[in-house]
């Protein structure tokens, strides 16, 4: 276990408005000043970032402010103490990525002092759960998710091959009822340019915008806000980082998610690149399930589909070995994937490649 480092500790000073009030004896909305803050913060991002969120977090005046380093796999909690007319809360935080500070429900970044107020708020209200929280990686609950994930899966409907990427975002924005917002550095690395590579057809808007950004090394990162409500947010892709993910694990066995893998069908190929022959109708035509590609980590990889080639004898084959056989040409593999409404679609990745 780690040890535990007091950084600040700020007395408890009270003022009128945190008082009992008057009529029916109950309780003011809770103030800083009756929550004992710890922030856990990850090791590996060095000091600096914890001691200058301990420095704006002075102003707030809680009741107590703690600084130490955070255990293995720790989650954000809230305990509850005291009854109704004089409650406190003991919350612990985890600062995640040095300017993000992880809370039950919520996420904010340094500077946004009136967020966090607004999240304090949400505790006297019983707006935010109590004990240990189920946070995903991006600290939202178990609830949240289930809502973001429901938001997320409304299918793309219409063409989206060369469609500027900026207003794809900005339809996939309008059909979620999400706002998508953008960090600086995502900003910059946006060229006007840059345009939707892939046909999304039928595939659920998150799935669909992850598959998208991550083309242009962008990915994106749900924000539960203070208020209760969440952002989604286009961040630069960096070694390590946890973005949303491009679909996920199947929930049923490959034969019932994609059967027509397992159809047979007369197949010849002669010379042609992994390019071609994934486009030949006779490859693809019977596939019910989108063929999306991972051109970001095929060109990561040096990869190019034009220039490496192929040839399948005359005969009769299934399509999962003889997709296979295609694929391996190039170093690359078919992961049969789900996007957020549980619609089957396959994803061509480099091998070693799980993201």
């Amino acid at each position: 276990m780690s040890a535990r480092i007091t950084i600040c500790r700020i007395p408890v000073w009270l003022y009128m408005g945190s008082m009992l009030l008057l009529a029916g004896g109950s309780a003011a909305a809770m103030s800083p000043e009756q929550v004992h803050l710890e922030i856990a913060f990850e090791q590996r991002g060095g000091l600096d970032a914890p001691h200058r969120w301990l420095a704006d977090l002075k102003s707030l005046r809680f009741a107590s402010l703690k600084l130490r380093a955070a255990q293995r796999n720790e989650v954000p909690r809230i305990e509850m103490s005291g009854d109704p007319a004089n409650r406190r809360a003991f919350v612990t935080a985890v600062l995640a990525g040095g300017d993000t500070l992880v809370l039950p429900g919520a996420r904010v970044r340094r500077g946004e002092l009136a967020a966090l107020r607004s999240w304090i708020d949400r505790l006297d209200r019983g707006d935010v759960t109590t004990g240990a929280s189920s946070a995903t990686e991006f600290g939202l609950s178990e609830p949240q998710l289930r809502r973001l994930q429901a938001r997320l899966g409304v299918p793309i409907t219409s063409d989206t091959v060369d469609l500027p990427l900026r207003e794809f975002l900005s339809q996939c924005q309008t059909k979620s009822g999400i706002e998508f917002a953008y960090s600086p550095a995502a900003k910059r690395q946006l060229s006007a340019t840059a345009q939707v590579a892939d046909s999304l057809r039928g595939i659920a808007i998150g799935t669909a915008a992850a598959i998208a950004l991550r083309t242009a090394n962008l990915g994106m990162v749900p924000q539960p806000q203070p208020d209760g409500t969440i952002r989604i947010e286009v961040v630069v892709r960096t070694d390590g980082s946890e973005t949303w993910p491009v679909g996920h694990k199947l929930q049923q066995p490959l034969t019932k998610a994609a059967p027509e893998l397992f159809e047979s069908i007369p197949v010849e190929i002669t010379g042609a690149s992994v390019e071609k022959a994934l486009e030949k109708k006779a490859v693809t035509a019977r596939l019910s399930s989108p063929v999306i590609l991972d051109r970001a980590g095929m060109a990561a990889q040096g990869i190019d589909l034009s220039k490496v080639k192929v040839d399948v004898p005359a005969g009769r084959t299934r399509y999962k070995p003889l997709l296979d056989r295609i694929l391996s040409k190039a170093k690359l593999k078919l992961d049969a994937r789900e996007d957020d409404a549980g619609r089957t679609f396959l994803w061509i990745r480099p091998r070693g490649i799980e993201r």
